[in-house]
């Protein structure tokens, strides 16, 4: 019995996939002939590089169909606050405007100058969100720039563009005059002044009846612009420069650019100034080294024994001597060039070994002699 069965499945199988088979073709024959060559027909295949061409037209669509703003979905978390920006720059023009009411100094970031209205020149900053514009005359008012009023305008403009091309990134008072919209991008942005300012803190500290200003006075520096060898800084509304020699007390600096930047605020001593009341001309002289040697605890020199070796750097070079900083002590020592027993010229930042033959004790100092390492 069980092998009659077996053969009967063995059977029926095939006959199943016969009888689908016919049933297939009866209704094929039953179509009209059109539907079934259509039915039956391969789709013609498409060349490849038509293919690649419609993906690249297909890229282009996308690229040139930005995707729009359309709606804003609040969520349902009320503890996450967020600032749009929106809300940002509406919060930008209120200040603004407070302040030309106020007429109150501001600060803004330089970003870079440009030509102006033939041969003028205007500079370009901003303020968190806003735009800030500059007169390059009023943005230069007080700034060092020997014969700019007998020049001519190009000339005048090429000298603006020069110096304001080195003070990007720098951040420089101001006091907003007005509060504009720009007729191509309907962006808004603030003209300023920055000669305002200046004259405000010059007032202050400098030629008011209650100045403020002495020697010996601590205040922030900001670096506008730098060079190899010194840096130019903004503090208390007068344009100043610092030397290398000015900038650390204890250590040499190669190169001023390296150790600072247009922006930073740096902490100086006010170590003299004039001024000149009749003209409103000021100098001012500031140091970062004086403050440093003032602030900074030091060894003293009776930590370092007559007759010791210690490792030094020159600091300064001249006719006579040689200026160092012993290493890790932070005492200054005095070389004369005999007793560099060397065989070639020391320079600042070469290091040398300074044994010590004796102190100033009245001055604060070592002196001795040297050998180059």
């Amino acid at each position: 019995m069980n092998e009659k069965n077996e053969t009967c499945i063995e059977m029926t199988e095939p006959m199943q996939n016969q009888e689908v088979a016919l049933q297939e073709q009866e209704q094929a024959a039953a179509l009209p002939a059109e539907d079934a060559a259509a039915d039956t027909a391969a789709a013609p295949a498409v060349p490849e590089t038509e293919q690649a061409e419609a993906g690249k037209q297909t890229r282009r669509r996308a690229a040139r169909e930005p995707v729009r703003l359309k709606k804003t979905i609040a969520t349902a978390n009320d503890m996450v606050e967020v600032e749009t920006p929106e809300d940002r720059r509406a919060k930008d023009i209120d200040e603004i405007r407070r302040a030309i009411k106020q007429e109150r100094i501001l600060t803004a970031k330089v970003d870079g100058v440009e030509p102006f209205d033939g041969d003028n020149a205007r500079i370009i900053g901003h303020r968190n969100s806003l735009k800030v514009v500059f007169e390059a005359k009023d943005f230069f008012h007080f700034s060092n720039m020997a014969g700019i009023e007998e020049a001519s305008d190009a000339v005048r403009q090429q000298r603006y563009l020069r110096k304001a091309r080195q003070m990007t990134e720098a951040s420089v008072v101001f006091v907003p005059l007005l509060l504009s919209v720009d007729e191509e991008t309907g962006m808004p942005f603030v003209v300023v002044s920055r000669m305002m300012a200046m004259a405000v803190q010059r007032e202050h500290h400098f030629l008011g009846e209650h100045a403020d200003i002495e020697k010996g006075v601590r205040t922030t520096a900001t670096v506008i612009s730098t060079g190899p060898a010194y840096a130019i800084v903004e503090a208390l509304g007068v344009e100043t420069t610092i030397g290398a020699a000015h900038l650390s007390a204890y250590e040499y600096i190669e190169d001023v650019s390296k150790c600072v930047r247009n922006g930073d605020g740096i902490e100086v001593m006010v170590t003299d100034f004039a001024v000149d009341r009749e003209t409103g001309n000021i100098s001012l002289r500031v140091s970062r080294a004086e403050l440093e040697r003032q602030l900074t605890p030091v060894e003293t020199i009776s930590s370092v024994r007559r007759g010791g070796v210690y490792s030094a750097t020159v600091l300064l070079a001249t006719e006579k001597m040689y200026k160092v900083v012993l290493n890790g002590f932070k005492i200054i020592g005095y070389i004369s060039r005999s007793a560099n027993i060397s065989d070639e010229m020391l320079h600042p930042g070469d290091a040398v070994n300074m044994m010590v033959h004796g102190h100033d004790y009245e001055k604060g100092y070592v002196w001795g002699g040297c050998h180059k390492k």
